[in-house]
């Protein structure tokens, strides 16, 4: 298995592509959590298999295991056959257990770590008035009606 090649950066940042590859970007990782979490990467380590194969395999329903693996191979995860058997990518070796370099378990811990919207402490900021947050939204609400004089430099609110 070779090292992990650096990110790049999309050629055109401006591009609407662009913009919805980074809204949908919460759908990969968990669609690679799922693949992680099944160990469908150490499936296919002896070569491709089908959906179906692969649901007997994990116990899974096969149409909603072919639509997973849909998903990452439309990424460069797996790669699909024109047989519909899904196969390992450079990618998706990295998923592997027991293999050098494995990322199957950070993949698991990503997803079952702390919540992002804790790690950013969303609904809790430090302003110049007090404010009441309502956590479960992350939506901070004045305690009064005064402005919040200049918080967001010209006295907007959030």
């Amino acid at each position: 298995m070779s090292t992990p090649a650096q990110p790049q950066k999309p050629k055109d940042l401006s591009s609407p592509e662009t913009l919805l590859q980074m809204m949908t970007g919460y759908w990969i990782s968990q669609a690679i959590y799922a693949a992680a979490k099944l160990g469908i990467a150490d499936l296919l380590k002896d070569g491709p298999k089908s959906s179906d194969e692969l649901a007997q395999a994990t116990g899974m329903h096969g149409r909603s295991l072919y639509r997973l693996l849909r998903a990452l191979a439309s990424v460069g995860v797996f790669v699909e056959s024109a047989d519909g058997r899904f196969g390992l990518t450079p990618l998706a070796e990295y998923l592997q257990s027991g293999v050098p370099g494995s990322m199957r378990a950070f993949a698991l811990r990503v997803r079952s770590g702390p919540k992002l919207e804790k790690m950013l402490q969303l609904g809790y900021v430090n302003r110049c008035h007090e404010e009441r947050a309502t956590p479960a939204q992350g939506i901070v609400e004045p305690d009064s009606a005064r402005d919040s004089s200049g918080a967001l430099g010209g006295g907007g609110r959030l």
